[in-house]
């Protein structure tokens, strides 16, 4: 073969070569974090289908020609299988193939109210390639159970409880509008409702109070919240991450008489429309 044909022909080969890692690479989207499951007796059409439609491949007819030609077509295993990272086309293949499920996951639960020091420990007892990670902001971390891959860094658990929190709250953030406060100062709010309070009425009764002192410049004196003794406002960021309950009672607050309340020995809170009241409260129910 002449060189000008031998040049050639590579320059068609090398063409070629860029095409087909361009059809075969990951497609935009794709599900980073993300479980798949192929069930048992799927052909592969379908499996084309459902892995083009989650977005893991580009194209399904594409798939099942490099499947057919790779000799796997009968040979996908079924199962749940975990992807952490874009994949070739044929990696994803060389996966099912040869049965490379998801490791099994670690259960993750971050409660409603906790503080950065106990969420912390709860990642690092169950994740302990992490510790020494901070957690950040706690108003972006939503209380819920986790199922995440051993291997997960901490960006991306912390990216996933931050998803988890602004799909949970779509709609109160979208009521939020209708009440002329930030969403911060909701979620702020929602913090000190966590620590202050745990039935729904008392909740949505004390957010009441908190917001007329707030509106009116009064410092809010919460024991939870040591900072709203010495100064007028909100604290910076939420002390704890509240749940779904006490986010909603910052965003519907009970309207009433009472500026004062206290909490007695068995938890029930008692609540005064002055000071004079409050204080015979605390005679009554403070020992």
């Amino acid at each position: 073969m002449s060189k000008p044909v031998s040049f050639f022909v590579g320059i068609i080969a090398v063409g070629l070569l860029g095409v087909f890692f361009a059809i075969t690479s990951a497609p935009a989207g794709f599900p980073v974090n993300k479980q798949i499951t192929i069930t048992e007796g799927a052909t592969s059409s379908q499996i084309a289908d459902l892995l083009q439609t989650e977005k893991v491949i580009k194209s399904a007819a594409l798939f099942r020609f490099l499947l057919r030609v790779g000799g796997g077509e009968r040979g996908v295993q079924a199962g749940d299988y975990w992807f952490g990272e874009p994949l070739f086309s044929w990696r994803v293949i060389g996966r099912l193939v040869r049965g490379q499920f998801v490791l099994q996951p670690v259960k993750l639960t971050i409660l409603e109210g906790s503080s950065v020091a106990q969420i912390e420990k709860a990642i690092f007892d169950k994740l302990p390639a992490l510790l020494g990670s901070k957690v950040g902001n706690l108003g972006e971390i939503f209380p819920d159970t986790y199922f995440v891959p051993p291997q997960i860094s901490f960006d991306k658990l912390m990216e996933m409880a931050r998803r988890n929190f602004m799909r949970q709250t779509a709609s109160l953030r979208a009521k939020t509008l209708l009440t002329g406060r930030t969403w911060n100062d909701i979620v702020v709010m929602a913090s000190i409702i966590e620590e202050e309070a745990s039935d729904e009425s008392d909740r949505r009764m004390i957010a009441g109070v908190l917001w007329k002192r707030l509106d009116i410049g009064m410092p809010l004196q919460v024991d939870v919240a040591p900072e709203t003794y010495k100064r007028v406002g909100l604290p910076d960021q939420a002390i704890v991450n509240p749940g779904l309950d006490a986010i909603d009672a910052a965003v519907h607050p009970t309207e009433s008489e009472f500026w004062y309340y206290l909490a007695d020995e068995t938890g029930k809170t008692h609540y005064a429309a002055t000071f004079d009241e409050h204080k015979e409260n605390k005679i009554k129910y403070l020992k």
